[in-house]
């Protein structure tokens, strides 16, 4: 029996494996690109550690978290696509801390690098025009570093001050021993005082005095304080000396129990010689005891002492002979408290009488 080829069977046949092969090689194309893919490198380089990953992930985040590499918040990442497959680059750069002194607190700051004004400008801290820095704000940070901000400040303010008063003591004998009169009673005056201040860090480091005004001057209160001395700044004791109980060795004569009295002019007033007035000139009638005469008067028992004595000037009291010499005080209220006393005139030496140019000086009579 002959068996005749089924040509239909045939190209059924043909067909399948047809179909086969293309399965079979879809089926290595998919592997082949499957492992393509699984076999992608990528470089991690982690602050000069370097690190190859094989992954299918293009999330640079994900392929350090598959490393278990973890990141500060200032810490920088650049990831770079390859040209070819299995090139690919994670650079990690990782920040530094560096430490910043400014108003009372220290704060931490992370940074990959730059300036010190770069990490100011971070963290918005601005510098006053006084303020200073520990370094340069243009120098590069580094790690650790430490940036010390010091705020300086100035301030000015106005202190009103007292000025005392000066007490002059003039010694004399015209009050009793041991007791004090006020002349002149005199005032404390006032100074406006002008400082500025130096502030670090709101403390104060430096006090300047700028300018001082006088507001109010003081005014110099005199004392009148009684201790026996003469009240005569004139002094012929070289060529009239005292002895033991004050009396003069020497003189021509001694005119006994006069009534004294005490008169004040002011300053610049000269007598009726020509001579100016002071403490130690005394008005007199010259016919008795002529202008330019030396003398030294004081009480009997020597409680008072005008002293040595020149006679310059006169007065009406004195013509009318209603008092004998008249004694010339500084103040006002010294010769009130002379009052009237009854003193012994030691004539040293008799004058000429003759009358002098006005505002001589007393040295004419010396």
């Amino acid at each position: 029996m002959d068996i005749k080829p089924n040509k239909y069977s045939a190209g059924k046949i043909m067909k399948f494996s047809q179909i086969c092969f293309c399965i079979v090689l879809g089926l290595a194309s998919f592997v082949f690109f499957s492992f393509s893919i699984l076999s992608n490198a990528v470089y991690i380089n982690d602050h000069g550690t370097v690190k190859v990953n094989l992954t299918n992930s293009n999330n640079p985040m994900g392929i350090l978290a598959q490393n278990s590499i973890t990141l500060n918040d200032s810490d920088v990442i650049e990831y770079r696509l390859g040209n070819t497959i299995g090139n690919n680059e994670i650079d990690i750069t990782r920040s530094f801390p560096i430490y910043i002194e400014v108003d009372g607190k220290t704060i931490v700051h992370n940074t990959i690098g730059g300036t010190v004004e770069d990490a100011l400008n971070a963290l918005n801290i601005t510098l006053g025009e006084n303020d200073r820095l520990n370094c340069d704000i243009e120098r590069q940070v580094s790690a650790m570093e430490r940036i010390v901000i010091t705020r300086v400040d100035y301030r000015t303010y106005e202190n009103e001050v007292v000025i005392p008063k000066e007490i002059v003591t003039k010694k004399s004998s015209l009050i009793r021993t041991g007791t004090t009169r006020v002349i002149n009673e005199g005032a404390n005056g006032l100074e406006r005082q002008v400082y500025k201040q130096t502030l670090e860090n709101g403390k104060v480091i430096d006090t300047e005095l700028v300018t001082t005004n006088v507001v109010k001057p003081a005014i110099e209160e005199l004392q009148l304080h009684g201790d026996g001395s003469s009240i005569s700044t004139l002094d012929y004791s070289d060529e009239f000396p005292l002895d033991e109980n004050g009396i003069p060795i020497k003189y021509e004569k001694v005119l006994r129990n006069q009534r004294a009295t005490g008169y004040s002019a002011g300053t610049g007033a000269w007598g009726a010689s020509g001579v100016r007035c002071q403490a130690g000139t005394v008005a007199v009638r010259n016919a008795d005891i002529p202008y330019g005469s030396k003398l030294y008067i004081r009480t009997p028992d020597g409680k008072f002492i005008y002293g040595y004595s020149v006679a310059n000037d006169t007065g009406t009291a004195l013509m009318d002979y209603i008092i004998d010499v008249d004694l010339y005080y500084e103040t006002y209220d010294e010769s009130k408290w002379n009052s009237v006393r009854w003193v012994d005139i030691y004539i040293l030496e008799t004058g000429d009488n003759k009358y002098h140019k006005p505002r001589t000086p007393i040295s004419v009579y010396k």
